[in-house]
């Protein structure tokens, strides 16, 4: 709830069409990566649909969707040291393409027929519209955050057991909904600048992948190459169908190793891959992330 408290709908609009369709054709290759890699190791890993979906969600927006889609689809904790391997193994080394291929950008941009120019201008008017926190947070702050979100998730919680469950989605799953849309309502009033949102929710997010590492099994991970290989195969995809996307709708290289990371990584090293590009790419990877969570 917290997460999608600081989602401000209005600042995704100002990325515009292309940088949203930029984004968003990243995470339809990323998707489509995981049929695929599905299709081929699927029978070999016994069919973990629900697995796949959760590192899926972790690879559309970062790790909170990960636990989200975990927790409302069950993911059994005993394949969760292999599922770990497979994200960051492959989160790795994605990074390290994403920064290497960064000098080719010149010729890509040529290939693909991008206006670096106006992706530079979309910044600038970001970062003027840009709102900084203000004032100290204090111990105020942080218990009325924890409080409105303990009310929000309780009010949730009750009205998610009232709704039909649908297939897969259950209880669980429509808590998730109804926090997120209650979050991104917020978001766009008063209460989405309210001091210390970041912090209680960076905190919590923390503790709960800290807890759940505690109950990994190292001992666990005789298939954890399966699930690595798989991972690979899904940023295979992800990279040619991207790539071909890119030329349609013009795209430069730098917004889409932006979206590209905005989606794998998250907010998290979003805006520091970002700045190893160009520093108008910062406050656009911020945004992105933000989409991201949503999603």
């Amino acid at each position: 709830f917290l997460m999608c408290l600081n989602c401000n709908v209005k600042s995704i609009l100002k990325l515009g069409p292309k940088l949203l369709a930029g984004f968003f054709c990243a995470t339809a290759t990323i998707c489509l990566g995981f049929v695929v890699s599905y299709l081929l190791f699927g029978r070999a890993l016994c069919f973990p649909a629900a697995e796949f979906g959760a590192v899926c969600a972790s690879w559309v927006g970062g790790i909170q969707n990960f636990l989200a889609v975990k927790q409302s689809m069950n993911v059994p904790d005993s394949v969760m040291s292999n599922i770990i391997l497979m994200i960051n193994i492959n989160y790795s080394f994605w990074i390290m393409i994403l920064v290497a291929m960064s000098s080719l950008a010149p010729r890509f941009n040529k290939w693909t027929k991008a206006d670096v120019a106006q992706i530079h201008e979309i910044s600038r008017r970001l970062e003027e519209d840009e709102t900084e926190e203000s004032g100290r947070i204090d111990s105020l702050s942080v218990l009325m955050v924890i409080g409105i979100g303990l009310m929000v998730v309780a009010i949730s919680r009750f009205a998610a057991v009232k709704m039909p469950t649908i297939a897969f989605i259950n209880a669980s799953v429509w808590e998730y909904v109804l926090v997120s849309i209650a979050g991104l309502a917020l978001g766009v009033t008063r209460l989405g600048g309210l001091r210390g949102a970041n912090l209680v929710s960076d905190v919590m997010l923390t503790l709960v992948m800290t807890l759940l590492a505690t109950e990994l099994n190292l001992l666990q991970i005789a298939d954890a190459w399966l699930y690595i290989a798989a991972g690979a195969v899904v940023l295979i995809v992800h990279a040619v169908l991207y790539i071909l996307l890119a030329k349609v709708f013009r795209l430069d290289l730098h917004t889409c190793g932006t979206a590209s990371i905005a989606n794998v990584g998250g907010h998290s090293s979003a805006p520091i891959i970002a700045a190893t590009y160009h520093r108008s790419y910062v406050s656009i990877s911020v945004i992105m992330s933000t989409v991201g969570c949503v999603t």
